[in-house]
């Protein structure tokens, strides 16, 4: 916990305004300047001279302003109130461009990345865990010597199955396949899916060998609609930190090209229940040292959720940019409320 007085809190909260708007050190002479305080030039270099010695802003050399560490950025983040507001024409897009009406939690989730990237210049990502969805509907015939399952899941992704047959199915064996699925898989998550996969038992070697392949597919295709999804990666390089510095941009390219690195940030995600930002070298890959990651998780029931959240360099306007990404996660949590229900994310 940091024992700043309020005076100091406000010289650090001036500095690193100032910083992100110009990218220059700080000096005394401009806090003074953009301080609603009264307090003299000399007042301000002893504040400054403590936040240097607690390691909240630092010199690049003994005659230059100062700017901000990693230290300083958490308190400041800490310093922005959690029911901080959008800017007034931040609102306006917002509000404007995620008022559609999409099909699925997927295109939910695809049009507000893209609204925050646009805002904000930064990579966005999201992740559905489908993990807690559920099959909701599903039906199935045979077509010549094939089964054709199609079937739909309450995240609102469509899945449809078709299994080859060596011999055509009698209406038994239908039957006994249509209560397979309505009691081992209908209503149920992946994990619950897993834990009974063994359990199902049928003297025809067909049937057991179909529904075998049946977990199989289900199984596959629901981790595979569980892959995070990312926008906006060519508006991070018009940053002006990523086009001075050539190490930013390289760490960039790195970062984009790994997918064991995206993996691990959705991962990351995963296990996030609350609103947070990650500042530079807490990121657990060294490529992400020079970023921030914002995550805002959204979900109101075992069957629904997920997290939205932004990759942008340590230079930004955290009090603009946070409450984007917060109001985004708050919408589709209101959006699932409103309009989807907790059994269905389908639009009707």
């Amino acid at each position: 916990m940091d024992s700043l007085n309020t005076r100091t809190k406000e010289i650090l909260n001036i500095l690193i305004d100032e910083y992100v708007n110009t990218g220059f050190p700080v000096g005394s002479e401009t806090i003074v300047q953009n301080s609603e305080i009264e307090v003299s030039p000399a007042t301000v270099r002893s504040e400054m001279g403590l936040l240097t010695r607690e390691g909240y802003i630092s010199k690049l050399h003994q005659f230059s302003g100062s700017i901000p560490s990693h230290k300083g950025y958490q308190l400041f983040i800490e310093m922005i109130p959690d029911d901080e507001p959008p800017e007034i024409n931040d609102f306006v897009t917002l509000k404007g461009k995620l008022n559609v009406l999409p099909k699925t939690f997927e295109h939910v989730c695809e049009n507000a990345m893209a609204v925050i990237s646009d805002l904000t210049g930064g990579v966005a990502f999201s992740k559905v865990y489908s993990s807690r969805s559920i099959l909701i509907d599903f039906n199935f015939f045979q077509i010549d010597n094939e089964l054709v399952i199609s079937s739909k899941l309450s995240s609102g992704t469509v899945l449809e199955i078709k299994l080859p047959l060596i011999r055509e199915l009698n209406s038994n064996e239908i039957q006994f396949l249509d209560n397979f699925i309505k009691s081992e898989i209908f209503g149920r998550t992946i994990d619950q899916i897993e834990q009974s996969k063994y359990s199902v038992f049928s003297t025809d070697s067909l049937l057991q060998q179909i529904c075998l392949e049946i977990f199989e597919i289900f199984l596959v295709r629901i981790r595979r609609s569980e892959e995070g999804k990312f926008k906006g990666a060519n508006r991070v390089f018009e940053h002006p930190d990523v086009i001075s510095q050539p190490i930013i941009a390289k760490s960039l390219l790195e970062m984009i090209d790994d997918p064991l690195l995206f993996e691990d940030l959705i991962d990351l995600s995963n296990y996030e229940s609350n609103f947070r930002v990650i500042i530079g070298e807490d990121n657990i890959e060294n490529n992400l040292k020079w970023f921030s990651i914002i995550i805002a998780p959204f979900g109101l029931s075992d069957s629904l959720g997920g997290s939205i959240g932004l990759i942008v360099p340590k230079r930004i306007p955290y009090k603009r940019i946070l409450p984007i990404v917060k109001y985004a996660s708050i919408w589709i949590d209101g959006l699932i409320k409103r309009n989807m229900g907790e059994k269905s994310l389908i639009l009707e």
